[in-house]
């Protein structure tokens, strides 16, 4: 029996200021079966999360067009478990738009931005909500409660539960708690956007297995939406590849990837053995498979070496400690330094201290205990805090933590015209860093009506157009395409060859290894390692104890190492291409 079933769907979304919108989805025909694992991917805008809400019954039945031609935005139908969701029928001339609707009973949707889900004062009234509305008794809402914390690796706060406001959640612990808000209603289907792209590497696969662990058991069907083509092979039984709004590409993981030049068009993230060019045909997507495709031959390793700067420090801290009001001990005795033109990662896992280090750095948060400047200016003092912006751009992990005025063009302006810039130069220093990022398009929208990966993309021009002595980005490519990650690192790249200090917070192991020559691990507010980063993925302890699961580039060096193949380890798919074509020439 299918659980979805999609027929012959369109989409669009109505428009209310007289311009003609195209559809954002066509011709959808899609079935998803009970009990499937059933994964969807696509670039940035392509119409994923608008098939999540399709599926949902959120669309169109949350839409205002009741007093329009339903045919005009809907062609086709959704129906879940063969009941009618949303479906187009003529009566006496007329269309009209029936079906259930939104299907909550059946259905749990965690959406990416997880904030826009709270709707309770404290952690276990969020947890609670559902199940009060579904009328079960408070014995049975406790044990759901329970079961669910621990499921997503959150067991531990549960004494504190009632007391612990989703907001002084971290970042990934605000994803497992909506993850676990819906694991406790137990859907019959689970929608997934994103779940997981806040989380460390190993704690996506903590909440992944989880779902996995719970559709075994209770027959559950999981539509997961995720960039991430690892989490795909490991855990999706079949997915779809969308763009603008069609589908494009459907089959196992491993038959889409293998096909790696085909997606890759669509800026589709693929396995990154996927792209060594290691014999014809049909690319190997997994490690095993492309050890026994390598001829028996001797890889030389890459010559690499930390890059010594020697210049003035631009930033430094020393015996920096901080608590939050409620006691949390965030940093406890951080000392480094960082020079100038360094590019420097801040990694470990969820609530280790990256993003409370990275807002003392800022100049937002100064209630601290150390030392810390920045230029020679001491944080201490409120007025060089003051003064920050102009030395250190800030991208916040949450765009909407940042974003405040109601243009996307007035969202870049502001901090130019604080500085006391012409409005010729500002107009022109607009526009660039607009193209730069890939919304010149939108310069005059409300950012209200951005998707996050947009949003996300707005905060770095933002902070791109003043043109800072140090830019700290967390998470820059979280929700993003491969075409948009590439282009935001290649970016930062670029100002950071010209002489600007990038530190960039990231749970993304792979795009630390490609930019970053040097990372600081964070562990429990310590600093568990700092130094380059070839070294770190080659210290398998450090890694553990924080979390970090190496670039699948280098957990293949290491099964090459194992039998003799190599003697080092390769970080990148470009080093490791250099290496074939050195070796098979």
């Amino acid at each position: 029996m299918n659980a979805i079933t999609i027929r012959n769907f369109y989409w669009k979304y109505p428009n209310f200021v007289g311009v003609e919108s195209d559809f954002a989805l066509k011709n959808i025909n899609l079935d998803v079966k009970e009990g499937e694992f059933f994964g969807i991917t696509g670039p940035s805008g392509s119409g994923k999360t608008t098939l999540c809400f399709a599926m949902m019954g959120l669309i169109p039945h949350h839409m205002q067009i009741n007093d329009r031609d339903p045919r005009s935005y809907m062609i086709g139908s959704v129906k879940v478990f063969d009941e009618v969701v949303s479906a187009i029928e003529e009566r006496n001339g007329k269309s009209f738009l029936i079906g259930k609707g939104v299907m909550s009973d059946k259905i749990g949707l965690v959406m990416q931005d997880p904030e826009s889900q709270f709707l309770t004062m404290s952690v276990k009234q969020e947890l609670s909500l559902g199940l009060r509305l579904m009328g079960l008794d408070s014995g049975e809402i406790e044990e759901r409660i329970k079961e669910a914390l621990k499921r997503v690796g959150m067991e531990d706060i549960y004494e504190m539960s009632g007391k612990i406001h989703p907001a002084e959640l971290s970042g990934g612990q605000k994803q497992r708690l909506i993850i676990a808000s819906f694991i406790a209603m137990r859907p019959k289907i689970l929608i997934l956007d994103e779940p997981t792209s806040d989380l460390d590497p190993a704690g996506k696969i903590e909440v992944i297995e989880a779902i996995q662990k719970l559709k075994t058991e209770g027959n559950l069907t999981v539509v997961l939406v995720e960039h991430n083509p690892e989490l795909m092979q490991d855990f999706v039984d079949r997915m779809v590849v969308l763009n603008d709004g069609k589908i494009v590409a459907e089959g196992t993981p491993d038959d889409i990837y293998s096909n790696a030049e085909a997606v890759k068009k669509f800026n589709v993230y693929t396995p990154e053995i996927a792209e060594l060019k290691i014999g014809n045909g049909k690319r190997a997507t997994r490690i095993k498979e492309l050890i026994s495709k390598i001829p028996n031959a001797k890889f030389e390793g890459p010559k690499r070496r930390y890059p010594q700067y020697r210049l003035k420090p631009i930033l430094e801290v020393e015996n920096l400690d901080f608590s939050y009001e409620d006691g949390t001990h965030a940093l406890k005795g951080l000392s480094f330094k960082v020079e100038q033109k360094e590019f420097v990662a801040i990694i470990g896992q969820n609530g280790s201290g990256k993003s409370t280090l990275s807002k003392i750095l800022s100049g937002i948060e100064g209630n601290f205990s150390g030392s810390v400047k920045i230029a020679s200016l001491d944080l201490h003092d409120p007025k060089n805090r003051r003064r920050m912006p102009y030395h250190v751009g800030y991208v916040f992990q949450n765009p909407d933590h940042q974003i405040f005025n109601r243009s996307v063009y007035n969202e870049v302006a502001y901090g130019l015209k604080n500085m006391g810039l012409s409005q010729s130069i500002i107009d022109e220093k607009v526009k660039s860093v607009l193209k730069s990022v890939d919304l010149i398009d939108k310069i005059n929208e409300d950012p209200l009506f951005l998707g996050r990966g947009q949003k996300r993309r707005l905060g770095v021009a933002s902070v791109l157009a003043m043109h800072p002595e140090i830019i700290i980005v967390d998470e820059p490519t979280t929700g993003q395409d491969y075409k948009m990650s590439r282009e935001i690192m290649e970016l930062l790249k670029k100002l950071n060859d010209d002489g600007t200090t990038i530190i960039v917070i990231s749970h993304d192991m792979r795009l630390v290894a490609e930019f970053c020559p040097r990372s600081i691990v964070l562990n429990q507010g310590k600093i568990l390692y700092d130094g380059p980063t070839f070294e770190l993925f080659k210290n398998k302890s450090i890694l553990d104890k924080a979390s970090l699961r190496p670039p699948q580039i280098v957990r293949l060096s290491e099964e090459m190492i194992s039998v003799g193949m190599t003697d080092d380890i390769f970080l990148t798919v470009e080093e490791m291409n250099n290496a074939i074509s050195k070796t098979f020439v």
